[in-house]
Order: C-alpha cells, then sequence, then structure tokens
C-alpha cells in the first residue's frame, strides 16, 4: 500500500483525522492466512527484513505493531557526493544491472543480488520475480534445484563470519526512515469464522529529524587552499589576479601606446 514501485491505476484513498492526540492506526480487514510488513515507500517485502517488522497472522487472529518514525533528511550537497563515499543511494540513483525496480532500495538492491545468484547457480529465477525476469522463471527442474540451494539464497553473509549466504554489496537508502518498533502482538479469535485484522499504530507524532551533512565540499577545499597559499606566500587569488593583470594586460597598453606614437 502507497507504495512507489507498483502503478496502481486506481489509488486507495486514506481518511486522515485532524485528531492530533490520538494515535494515528491503519487497520485492515484480512480474509485469509496473511503477512504483514512496515516499510517505507521504496522498499518492498523481502525474505530479510527485521524481524520486528513483520506479522505472520493466521486466519481469524489479528494482529498489531506499535512503531514510531525518526525521519532523515539530506543537505543539497550531499546528492553530489558519490555513493561510495556517502555510503547510501537515493532513490533515482539506480546501478546498472538493476531491473523490476523504478526506485532504488536496500530491500530492492537484496533482491537483484537474490535473482542474480539464482541465475548463476540453477540458471533459472523464481516466478515471483519481477516481470522483467519472465523469459528466465524456472521450470520443476528449476524448482528443485532452487529448493536445494534455498540454505545458501535465503541468508545474508555476514562480513567477518565464515559461512554460507549471499554476499550483496548493497548500500542503504538515504532517505529511508529509522522505524523503531515499541511492541508487537498477534491475538487468536475465539471465533474460527471470524475474519481477522492488522493494525499498524503509530505511537507518537514524529518530533526527531536525523539530518546528513557534508563535511566538506568542493567550496570548502578551495577556501582552504587560498587560506594555506595566503599564509605560506603571503598571498591570495586577488595577488595572483594582480600580477597577471600587470604583466599581460600593462605589457599591451604599453607595447600598443609606442606603436600608436611611432
Amino acid at each position: 500500500m502507497n507504495n512507489k514501485q507498483i502503478e496502481v491505476k486506481s489509488p486507495m484513498s486514506y481518511i486522515a483525522s485532524s485528531n492530533q492526540r490520538k494515535l494515528g492506526t491503519l487497520q485492515l480487514e484480512l480474509s485469509a492466512n496473511s503477512e504483514a510488513f512496515l516499510h517505507s515507500q521504496e522498499d518492498v517485502p523481502y525474505w530479510n527484513i527485521e524481524y520486528d517488522r513483520r506479522l505472520s497472522i493466521p486466519f481469524g487472529s489479528s494482529g498489531s505493531i506499535h512503531f514510531s518514525i525518526v525521519d532523515v533528511n539530506n543537505d543539497p550537497d550531499v546528492s553530489f557526493t558519490p555513493p561510495e563515499v556517502r555510503k547510501c543511494r537515493f532513490p533515482n540513483e539506480l546501478p546498472e544491472n538493476f531491473l523490476g525496480y523504478k526506485h532504488y532500495s536496500y530491500s530492492t538492491c537484496i533482491i537483484n543480488c537474490r535473482i542474480e545468484a539464482q541465475l548463476e547457480i540453477c540458471n533459472c529465477t523464481s516466478h515471483l520475480a519481477p516481470i522483467e525476469f519472465k523469459p528466465r522463471y524456472c521450470d520443476l527442474d528449476g524448482l528443485k534445484c532452487l529448493t536445494k540451494y534455498y540454505g545458501i539464497l535465503k541468508k545474508l553473509k555476514v562480513p567477518g563470519f565464515n559461512e554460507t549466504g549471499l554476499n550483496c554489496d548493497c548500500l542503504s537508502s538515504c532517505v529511508e526512515p529509522d522505524y523503531n518498533i515499541v511492541a508487537r502482538k498477534i491475538s487468536e479469535s475465539e471465533n474460527e469464522l471470524k475474519a481477522g485484522s492488522v493494525k499498524f499504530i503509530l505511537s507518537n507524532q514524529p518530533y526527531e529529524i536525523v539530518t546528513r551533512q557534508v563535511a566538506r565540499t568542493t567550496l570548502d577545499l578551495v577556501v582552504a587552499m587560498g587560506n594555506c597559499f595566503g599564509l605560506g606566500f603571503g598571498g591570495s587569488l586577488l595577488s595572483i589576479a594582480e600580477v597577471f593583470y600587470y604583466i599581460c594586460f600593462k605589457q599591451w597598453k604599453y607595447i600598443r601606446e609606442r606603436t600608436t606614437n611611432e
């Protein structure tokens, strides 16, 4: 819901309450066994999402997640810094081998990494992959291969540990907020025929913002070099310009006046 990765012809409308004292709540009625995920607009559900941000709800049961949000704000200079330096990517900075998604996020990067591993090991990928990979969907033998290497394809390798798993070099998103899970709960209903529900409850209004800034920009480097030059040689950019003025312009003016007089 409210996801930027999918195109919805008739987007759902939400009713916002003007009561700021009441906790913000989104409730969904469920008619089957469901799994609910809490993530940002650019993210998608994936195997390795944090356990606290997912709920497996059997039919007839009800679940709830109480959470708070810490937003992230980026200074304009951050976008001019290479992703490898700032250690994050903006949604519009898609890698060259990125397929199936229009916006970058950590979860979509992990999914692409897993698809590449499936293609390398089994020469096919799951039918749950994006439609762009449809020609490479697995047949029955391919699904058996994915099942055989399930343990390797599901886990992510932790740097510094000697264990099996995927080695995905994925940067985090520069705009993804920080979700803090306050509480999560699953309640079984006494009536097995009653439809279940899930609630996402915002415990408090966001009151914190983390700002990402660039410590040193190109302009700061130029100013620092100018200060070093002035400290070491007693000069500045203005004095350098004056030297060129007297060497070039004054000399040209003197020669021109002399030629005119002759």
